[in-house]
């Protein structure tokens, strides 16, 4: 807001906006109502755009909505708690990705890593 002056300044008066400076609890009563009613304001536009959003794919697409919910399903299902089968595959996954890791570009071909392949087909 600005202040009295007009240069752009806030006053204590037109900007109820908690600060480091002046928090929500030093705020007088008037200024704390403003303040919230302001959030309230804000969250319900905020949803309110969402919805309108929302609204307007599900009019140009029809089959949003189907998709939109499988989507939230999927999300769902990411979540889920992981089996310890699952957590052993994967984990040894990451243990030979990490064995991979150190052979690349340049290092690959030198006599350590034709060792290492060596020893490794014959444990085959």
């Amino acid at each position: 807001g600005t202040g009295a002056d007009g240069r752009g300044e806030p006053t204590p008066h037109t900007d109820p906006e908690p600060t480091p400076d002046k928090p929500v609890a030093s705020m007088t009563k008037l200024e704390r109502r403003l303040w919230e009613l302001k959030k309230k304001m804000n969250k319900s536009r905020n949803l309110n755009h969402n919805s309108t959003v929302e609204e307007g794919k599900a009019l140009v697409d029809p089959g949003r909505a189907a998709k939109d919910q499988r989507k939230k399903e999927r999300g769902r299902a990411r979540h889920a708690p992981v089996t310890s089968d699952a957590a052993g595959r994967e984990w040894e996954g990451k243990e030979r990705r990490a064995r991979n890791a150190n052979n690349f570009g340049w290092d690959m071909m030198n006599t350590e890593a034709q060792h290492r392949n060596y020893e490794k087909n014959l444990a085959k």
